[in-house]
């Protein structure tokens, strides 16, 4: 069973964290979402997930641009702000380290961070690396520092998506078939969120993945693939350079769910009609992102599961490797992947 969120313990002190990368994802995300007609839970970003957040407090920021991170410091209230991981690290000695740089410099500040003796957890952004190889050092620094780590792929900690998945276990949908994927933003930068929650949605990872790309000879920013699963459910994804927005659809054999921007819609089949049904809206309607930190703050506190942990971010590393590799190769890619060279495009 997954964690749902996990109770923090509000006797025992707040954990300190520290972002390294004041950019987008880090806090400024949360201004171009709040007036878009999407279907979000806030707060969206590292910034105000720990402010809102319990049993945590945001205490430093680094960013290696001149001012990025005064800046940040002084929109989010943050105490401190430093140039580099490496100084935040001496002067803070956190707890936890959000990694929110780009992609490419992920395994040097994850190694930095994971051998510093006070970090025990670090929030990561996706994909986790550029490569399977650079992955693979970021596992065994992890299982060396024993640091526990929760990976951004905010949907899987989303309260829709987490009811949705709910009903797929009661057997609301019967048994699901197939998936049919309208998706953004790149097979290793967008794929990753995507790919991680086909893995909490359907409880299991491909066996194979075939791709094609007419318009991108790099096979990363886009096409069409069809993933296998061993359970038999085949996942179809269509990744449109200009894609309007996202778009999933479930379906079972006693219905389908489908998932876009404007929220969730249920079909149930009735004596061979389809008929619409009420998404059941009652939960804790708490963000992604605050859920994800407080399972980081009980994980560190007591060795709890969390949701998304770095085995599932390379997981969906791999598949995005894998699709990378089928478009290059115009053959299907069989899981595991061996290739632990191969860089994906990323930022």
């Amino acid at each position: 069973m997954r964690p749902e969120g996990r109770t923090v313990n509000s006797d025992l002190r707040p954990l300190r964290a520290g972002i390294i990368g004041c950019g987008r994802i880090a806090g400024s995300i949360q201004d171009e979402v709040l007036h878009r007609p999407d279907f979000r839970a806030l707060p969206y970003g590292h910034a105000p997930a720990y402010q809102q957040a319990r049993g945590v407090e945001l205490v430093a920021a680094a960013d290696p641009q001149d001012g990025v991170a005064d800046a940040f410091a002084r929109r989010w209230g943050v105490p401190s702000a430093y140039r580099s991981l490496d100084e935040m690290l001496a002067a803070e000695h956190p707890d936890i380290v959000s990694i929110c740089a780009p992609s490419r410099h992920h395994t040097e500040l994850f190694l930095a961070a994971a051998e510093h003796p006070s970090v025990r957890g670090i929030y990561l952004e996706k994909p986790v690396a550029l490569s399977l190889g650079d992955a693979a050092r970021m596992r065994a620094a992890a299982a060396a520092s024993g640091v526990v780590v929760v990976v951004n792929h905010f949907r899987t900690f989303d309260p829709v998506w987490r009811q949705i998945r709910r009903l797929i276990v009661a057997g609301h949908l019967g048994e699901i078939r197939a998936v049919q994927v309208r998706w953004v933003e790149g097979w290793s930068f967008g794929g990753s969120h995507l790919f991680d929650l086909l893995r909490h949605l359907l409880d299991e990872t491909p066996v194979s993945v075939y791709a094609v790309s007419d318009d991108d000879p790099h096979g990363d920013n886009g096409g069409t693939a069809l993933l296998r699963y061993e359970s038999g459910v085949t996942v179809g994804v269509t990744m449109p350079l200009d894609a309007p927005g996202t778009e999933i659809v479930l379906y079972g054999t006693a219905g389908r769910i489908v998932v876009d921007e404007h929220g969730p819609k249920i079909f149930r089949r009735r004596d061979g009609l389809e008929i619409l049904e009420p998404f059941p809206s009652t939960m804790h309607w708490t963000s992604g992102m605050v859920t994800a930190v407080e399972e980081l703050v009980a994980a560190v506190h007591t060795g709890s599961a969390v949701s998304s942990d770095l085995e599932a971010g390379i997981s969906a590393l791999e598949i995005a490797v894998a699709i990378n590799r089928s478009v290059a190769s115009g053959l299907p890619e069989r899981f595991p992947v061996a290739d632990d060279t191969w860089i994906v495009p990323s930022i």
